[in-house]
């Protein structure tokens, strides 16, 4: 404005010997202090990072080089907290390069493990890349959930899947459910208690139409799982 219109302006900047940005310092200093200290005495590496550019492109630029991405749902930089999932998260899901999971506030224990399937490559790729992150779940209980929207046969796809599951679990069972995706899927998600939901894609194919932005608010907030999302490209 200044350069265009020669107009007035004021020139903000950070008080950084004010009480409130020396609090603010002081909490975030504590929350590394109280981070490092929790993987230390666990002997698991961790190293923190801080970053000042845009945020979105900072994390999605680190999920380039990371195994696993952990949200909340309802996090968000901005001002859109309110809504969940936030603008930011919506983002993130559809931009991450590593699978990400979207962790409940409270949350006991895994006793089951969901993979929502309908065949397509992305479904397949997200089933996988569960087993090979999160091997400690092994011995849990599997359900696989299909929902058949059209009369397509997936009898060869299914075999070859309960074939390839079967070199991982112990205890897998199908679910073949009719219907719409959008509905069914929000109905067994809500009867499950202590499930981990894996879902295929975000922002394509099947799962892009369950996260519409009239179903993702309603799903997040009312289903208290952990949700796992991976991308095939």
């Amino acid at each position: 404005m200044k350069k265009m219109y020669d107009g007035t302006y004021i020139e903000w900047e950070v008080d950084r010997q004010s009480g409130s940005w020396k609090e603010k310092m002081q909490k975030i200093a504590y929350g590394i202090e109280q981070f490092k200290a929790y993987y230390d005495n666990h002997d698991i590496p961790a190293a923190v990072l801080r970053d000042k550019g845009v945020p979105i492109d900072e994390v999605v630029y680190e999920s380039r080089y990371a195994d696993l991405l952990v949200v909340d749902a309802g996090y968000s930089p901005g001002k859109d907290a309110a809504r969940t999932p936030t603008t930011f998260i919506e983002e993130l899901l559809t931009k991450a390069e590593c699978p990400v999971i979207i962790a409940p506030d409270d949350f006991k224990g895994v006793e089951e493990i969901v993979f929502a399937w309908d065949g397509s490559a992305s479904a397949t790729f997200a089933i996988k890349q569960f087993t090979y992150l999160l091997p400690e779940l092994r011995e849990k209980k599997v359900s696989i959930i299909q929902v058949r929207e059209d009369e397509r046969d997936r009898g060869a796809a299914k075999q070859r899947l309960s074939e390839w599951l079967s070199n991982y679990y112990t205890h897998v069972g199908w679910d073949e459910l009719d219907g719409p995706v959008n509905a069914v899927l929000l109905e067994y998600c809500l009867g499950k208690k202590g499930a981990f939901v894996v879902f295929g894609a975000y922002g394509r194919s099947m799962m892009s139409r369950f996260f519409q932005r009239s179903r993702a608010e309603q799903v997040i907030r009312t289903v208290a799982q952990p949700f796992f999302i991976a991308h095939h490209s």
